[in-house]
C-alpha cells in the first residue's frame, strides 16, 4: 500500500507531482524550498514567476523614485553590475538592497581600493589586512549578500588577532 502525501490543508495526494500541480508550483521550486528549510505552508505557496524589464530599452525607477532609461543605466549610476542586480532581484531582494555597491576597487595593478568609511588602500589585500580578515572571506561575504561594512567588520570565528 502506497503512502499518500498530505498538504497543510489536509488534502491527500498520490504523488508529489499531483500535490505540486494542485498548488500551482513547479516540483523543482518545491525541492529548492525544501532544501532551504521552508515550513510546509511556505513550500506549497503558489509560485508566480516574476517578470523583470529587459536590461535595455525599458524605463525603470530606483527606490528613491528616480527614473532611468534602462536597468543598465540605473546600475551604472549606483556602480553595480546589471547582472548582479538582476540576480539579487530574482533572489527576492528589494530594489534598494539590490543596488547596494560591492567593494569599490580598481582593476589592475596600482589601483586603489576604498572601504565603507572612505579610507583608501593600495589593494584589496591591504584593506583586508587592516580589518584582520582574509581576502577570500571578504569575497565570500560580498557574494552572499553582506554589505561592504558587514563583510569587513564582522569578526571571523577562530581567527586569532595580534
Amino acid at each position: 500500500m502506497k503512502r499518500k502525501l498530505k498538504d497543510h490543508l489536509g488534502n491527500e495526494f498520490d504523488t508529489l507531482k499531483a500535490m505540486c500541480e494542485y498548488h500551482q508550483i513547479p516540483t523543482d521550486v518545491y525541492y529548492q524550498r525544501l532544501k532551504k528549510g521552508f515550513p510546509l505552508e511556505e513550500l506549497l505557496r503558489p509560485y508566480k514567476k516574476r517578470k523583470f524589464p529587459k536590461i535595455k530599452g525599458k524605463k525603470c525607477f530606483d527606490h528613491l523614485g528616480n527614473e532611468y532609461e534602462s536597468i543598465s543605466e540605473m546600475c551604472r549610476a549606483y556602480n553595480v553590475n546589471a547582472t548582479l542586480f538582476r540576480m539579487r532581484r530574482k533572489q527576492g531582494d528589494s530594489v534598494e538592497r539590490a543596488l547596494r555597491p560591492t567593494a569599490v576597487c580598481g582593476k589592475g595593478i596600482g589601483q586603489k581600493c576604498v572601504d565603507h568609511l572612505g579610507n583608501e588602500y593600495r589593494s584589496v589585500k591591504s584593506m583586508c589586512e587592516h580589518y584582520k580578515i582574509r581576502a577570500y572571506v571578504l569575497k565570500y561575504r560580498i557574494q552572499h549578500g553582506y554589505t561592504l561594512e558587514q563583510a569587513l567588520t564582522i569578526p571571523v570565528r577562530g581567527l586569532k588577532t595580534k
